[in-house]
């Protein structure tokens, strides 16, 4: 028996050694080039097996413990290509003989990542649908105690963008993959204080995952190889996520159970937003949030937050895949509504608090400003309340409000109907005093048609005169009625919308302007531009400054691309007037083309009409009025004009114009004769060429309430030539008085916008010779108790600029007196 068991041992004891010798010499075998060298085919034929690219320069180390990969290159399908430098790992043998692939040491000197991917719009990483494959088991157990690339370089080739990282940490999966451990850092080369870290812990046999990630980076610098962001940021991001096994595991398979909720905390801080295109971010952001993820994808916000030294928002919310949003508590304020300035062209001040509340089919909210200010204007006691609740498959809304500027208070009441199918407005009623505006009406957004009625009843304006200057004079009546009926698919091209309104002004005053009565109708089909289809206006006694209209009637009515229109009136101007015109106007966009067929009149008892046909254009970049020939009195006036962004164009005439027209807006001066000018203009960005050549055949002018005037004749020519104008002018009285000027004046010349004036910084030079009575001025100039007399004669120049002139000269007066009664 001792012999048997004597022999055993020495077979098991060679069999041993045996083994070791051919492990030994195995291993030996494994360090020749030539197995080396068979072993980078076997992985590189294994991957290709496997649709994998793969190339290994060179393999080194003392295998199969120890491995050094030279320039390991994996190519994709997709074109993408991942590299690692100087690779090495070191195994644990003996892990493996229990089915665990354990890397006790994983290092990469460098590895590049390229790829071919064009930036991400903002708006696409919202519609991103990412799905999380279905967990498989492994061959075999995987870990690895120390994982370090020392740096990671990401290259974008279609943006031509470039970032490097760092990465280091450990890594642990069983083959069932029923337990995971990972505790990985990400850090960033280029940037600085841009790192992420994540760790999870989860454990099927506790029925526990935990999982924790921080994230800080700057969004412009981090991000810009792979998505266009609308501001620049720096970004810090904790999260958290806790729950049991099972839980995750439905969540992530999509497979919904009984189990409990996960729990998911967030905390977001924005820190020094600059956003160009909306300033109002231009801040630091803070979030918090805390809330439960069901397995079937319910979310369950127990809060919110969200706040800046702008913002200041706390909120709740239960949201259920299948029924939508079912809960619902906010409370949001804006501290500062003058920041809103940055953003929209209104200056505002105050404070903004928001309520909302929604539960079972049942909601509100309300909206309250406190010292409320809009373009310097106090807004007091404005809030804003609203009810809703759900009746079958419509809601039921009531809205009040009110608010009060100055001595006047505003009360709104509504009460809407909203459904799939319509919205309809069963009464909006805005009421201050005995001023009411109601409208009532019926919204369908199956076919987006929109059918309104309102009506306006203001029957004292003097209650809104607190809301205008002081010296407004406000008063009078208005009221009217409109109704609208649209196809809002189809506003642009004018199908199927009707806009029909009335008004009535009656007694209407407005600083120094009257309306006794007027009535005003107005048609159009397009709700969206001020085209319109028909207009009708009358009115009756209007006063504007000295002009006084005992009658006007206006119409207009579209036909086809153009609308004809009548302008007639009767009135008084310093005297009797009367004019009437007709033609026909279009307009396309913000072209404007009017053609002017019949225009006549007679004022200051002179009568006018234009010999022929002539129109007018107006366009961005252009102005032009073509073959206008007018008859006035014995005279004509010619006038022909084209002005655009490259040249100016410009020819006038005129043959024994009566001159008391330019005095119609003075009452107290009268002005009697007749002038003849002709002039041309023609100016563009090289050279500029013109003249102007006036004739004053007879000129009477005299103040109301005095006998005597003053006559003159003379003659005025003027050439410009580039940039100077020549002048010459003379002038002289009916009892030898006489000017004689010469100039030469720098000139201001711009085309667009169309601009002629004398340079107010340039050098001026002028002679001026006068010699005449003086009564025969001052009397004129009307200096009351005052009285001169006299003979003056002068010999003047002027000099340097129009801001600071200088005027050199001799004045002498023979026969002078001087009296004060």
């Amino acid at each position: 028996m001792n012999k048997h068991v004597g022999l055993l041992v020495k077979v098991f004891i060679i069999l041993k050694f045996f083994i070791f010798i051919v492990f030994v010499g195995g291993v030996i075998f494994l360090q020749t080039s030539w197995s080396k060298e068979k072993i980078k085919n076997f992985i590189v034929k294994k991957a290709e097996e496997n649709g994998l690219d793969i190339e290994i320069s060179n393999i080194e180390g003392i295998l199969p413990l120890k491995w050094s990969l030279s320039n390991v290159t994996l190519r994709f399908n997709d074109g993408s290509i991942f590299k690692l430098d100087q690779l090495k790992i070191r195994i644990a043998i003996f892990s493996l003989i229990k089915n665990k692939f354990v890397i006790s040491y994983f290092s990469a000197r460098e590895g590049t990542y390229i790829f071919s991917s064009p930036k991400l719009d903002w708006n696409d990483l919202q519609n991103l649908d990412i799905k999380l494959p279905k967990i498989n088991n492994l061959p075999f157990s995987l870990a690895s105690r120390h994982v370090l690339v020392r740096k990671m370089n990401f290259i974008n080739s279609a943006t031509n963008t470039e970032h490097a990282a760092s990465f280091r940490g450990d890594l642990s999966i069983n083959q069932q993959m029923t337990k995971i451990y990972a505790d990985i850092k990400i850090s960033s080369v280029d940037v600085s204080k841009t790192f992420s870290r994540l760790f999870l812990n989860a454990n099927k046999e506790t029925n526990s995952v935990l999982s924790r990630l921080d994230l800080e980076f700057h969004s412009t610098q981090s991000l810009s190889a792979v998505v266009v962001t609308p501001f620049d940021v720096d970004f810090k991001i904790k999260s958290s996520l806790s729950g049991s096994w099972n839980s995750f595991k439905g969540l992530i398979e999509n497979c919904p159970s009984e189990q409990e909720p996960i729990k998911v905390a967030f905390a977001i801080s924005a820190l020094d937003v600059k956003a160009p295109s909306l300033p109002i971010l231009n801040d630091s952001w803070h979030s918090k949030s805390a809330f439960l993820l069901h397995c079937n994808k319910d979310i369950e916000c127990r809060k919110l937050s969200i706040k800046s030294s702008v913002l200041d928002f706390n909120g709740s919310f239960f949201f259920s895949t299948s029924k939508g949003v079912e809960r619902l508590v906010s409370d949001f304020k804006i501290l500062d509504l003058s920041r809103l300035k940055t953003t929209y062209p209104i200056n505002m001040e105050g404070s903004l608090q928001a309520t909302t509340c929604y539960k079972d089919q049942k909601a509100s909210g309300s909206i309250t400003f406190q010292d409320l200010k809009i373009e310097n204007q106090v807004i007091k006691n404005t809030k804003l309340n609203a009810l809703a609740s759900k009746k079958e498959d419509s809601w039921v809304c009531s809205v009040k409000g009110n608010l009060g500027i100055d001595s006047l208070e505003f009360d709104l009441k509504a009460n809407m109907i909203c459904n799939k199918e319509a919205v309809k407005v069963r009464d909006f009623l805005l009421k201050t005093g005995d001023a009411t505006l109601n409208v009532q009406g019926l919204f369908l957004t199956e076919n987006d048609k929109l059918e309104l009625d309102s009506f306006l009843y203001m029957p004292n304006l003097r209650i809104f005169r607190s809301l205008l200057p002081r010296d407004s004079n406000l008063d009078g009546a208005i009221g009217g009625e409109f109704h609208i009926t649209s196809e809002l698919g189809s506003a642009r091209d004018s199908i199927g919308n009707d806009v029909r309104g009335h008004l009535i002004f009656k007694n209407v005053r407005y600083f120094d302007k009257l309306i006794s009565f007027a009535s005003l109708d107005y048609q159009t089909d397009n709700i969206f531009t001020f085209a319109s289809k028909k207009v009708d206006i009358e009115a009756s006694n209007l006063l504007i400054k000295n002009l006084f209209i005992s009658d006007l009637n206006v119409r207009t009515e579209q036909n086809g691309k153009t609308n004809p229109f009548s302008l007639s009136g009767h009135g008084i101007w310093k005297d009797k007037v009367n004019f009437f015109s007709e033609g026909s106007w279009s307009r396309k966009d913000d072209n404007w083309a009017i053609a002017l067929n019949n225009l006549h009149g007679e004022i200051l008892r002179k009568k006018f009409s234009n010999a022929h046909p002539f129109s007018i254009e107006i366009q961005p970049g252009l102005f032009s009025i073509n073959s206008m020939l007018m008859n006035t009195g014995e005279g004509l006036l010619m006038l022909d004009t084209k002005i655009s962004k490259e040249n100016a164009k410009i020819s006038c005439k005129a043959e024994h114009l009566p001159l008391d027209i330019l005095t119609i807006s003075h009452p107290g001066v009268f002005l009697e004769g007749t002038t003849s000018f002709d002039g041309m203009l023609d100016a563009s960005k090289d050279k500029n060429k013109g003249y102007f050549n006036l004739t004053l055949e007879q000129i009477d002018v005299s103040q109301q309430g005095k006998e005597d005037n003053f006559q003159a004749k003379g003659t005025i020519q003027a050439h410009l030539d580039n940039d100077k104008m020549q002048l010459f002018a003379h002038i002289y009285g009916k009892e030898q008085q006489f000017v004689d000027a010469t100039a030469t004046i720098p000139m201001d010349i711009r085309l667009d916008p169309f601009f002629l004036c004398p340079s107010k910084k340039r050098e001026v030079s002028a002679q001026i010779t006068c010699e005449g009575a003086l009564e025969s001025i001052f009397d004129f100039i009307n200096i009351g108790s005052q009285k001169t007399s006299g003979l003056l004669t002068s010999h003047l120049f002027l000099s340097r600029s129009a801001e600071v002139p200088s005027l050199q000269g001799d004045i002498n007066i023979q026969n002078g007196s001087y009296e004060n009664y």
